[in-house]
């Protein structure tokens, strides 16, 4: 069912010298090459030039006249519910993981919120922007309410594109976040001494984030000794391994690799430094702690920076 008006009503005409009425309804365009859509026996390109050209002028009067008598494309489908679309969607699976278990966890939320207002059956034309309002109004910080509203935008976004008719996202304001001032650390060097007394994997992560410029959440806890070289002076990362998707070849200071060489870090399959599985590409660990399980520990693979040695025995 469209709700918005047509506009944008005229005659094209491609290389081929073939003719089409095209108009849009919303964002959607819609062209006709004769007149069945609307019980018109028209057809302007059977017909030779200049012949074609009047042919074609009655048929784009004839759809102005149907426009203004109500008619629209479609109008005899069914409208689509609000349940078959959130049922139906599914995130692009060319996007990362961690943007793909977002938007699902959105889709989730809003089809709970909508059961629970016993709203699914309705059709989108009938969805309100108030209504989606009400339902962002549960996250209350600007940066979570943006977000949300994003992810929630980009679900619905290409069923109503289809359907000619305007997102109600689009009707709700961005919430303005509130800049942080972060200020510098002045003496970094009595600071990462101090982390070093805490935890010195954490010491090790603060230096690999200082110096090689590496995000910690991912990047860094993520690291295997198969991503360094030989002489720990270069790490490599492919580009599923950051955020910006192209692949990373990051030097490392000379002061990060002499501090990180007084550690006697082992793997957790039992390596240290000088890991004899490095040359095959090796996924082991850097962790500072012996594995808990002798027999097991060769098959695993734990991140660089794991806490805990998990037997999946």
């Amino acid at each position: 069912m469209h709700t918005a008006q047509p506009h944008r009503l005229r005659l094209v005409r491609d290389a081929k010298g073939t003719h089409r009425v095209q108009f849009y309804i919303g964002q959607r365009r819609y062209r006709y090459a004769h007149g069945k859509a609307i019980g018109c026996p028209l057809r302007p390109n059977t017909y030779p030039e200049p012949t074609r050209t009047d042919v074609a002028t009655e048929l784009l009067i004839a759809f102005k006249a149907a426009l203004d008598r109500g008619w629209r494309p479609d109008q005899d489908e069914r409208p689509v519910t609000l349940l078959e679309l959130l049922t139906s969607y599914s995130p692009v699976p060319d996007h990362s993981e961690k943007y793909r278990r977002a938007m699902t966890i959105t889709r989730d939320h809003f089809k709970a919120y909508l059961k629970q207002k016993g709203k699914l059956s309705l059709g989108l034309h009938q969805l309100t922007s108030s209504e989606v309002q009400d339902y962002l109004s549960c996250f209350l910080t600007p940066s979570t309410f943006n977000h949300e509203r994003k992810r929630l935008s980009a679900i619905l976004k290409p069923a109503y594109t289809a359907a000619g008719l305007p997102n109600p996202i689009t009707l709700i304001p961005k919430r303005r976040e509130k800049a942080t001032l972060h200020k510098p650390i002045r003496d970094v060097a009595a600071v990462l001494e101090d982390i070093k007394d805490f935890n010195t994997n954490l010491h090790l992560c603060c230096l690999l984030t200082y110096g090689c410029l590496l995000r910690p959440h991912q990047e860094i806890r993520q690291l295997t000794w198969g991503d360094f070289d030989e002489q720990l002076t270069r790490i490599s990362l492919y580009g599923s391994r950051n955020k910006s998707g192209r692949n990373r070849i990051v030097p490392i200071p000379q002061y990060v690799a002499i501090t990180s060489k007084q550690y006697d870090f082992r793997c957790n399959a039992g390596h240290k430094k000088n890991c004899p599985r490095k040359e095959l590409n090796c996924r082991c660990s850097l962790t500072n702690s012996p594995p808990r399980h002798e027999k097991c520990a060769p098959s695993h693979r734990t991140s660089f920076l794991a806490r805990k040695h998990i037997c999946p025995n």
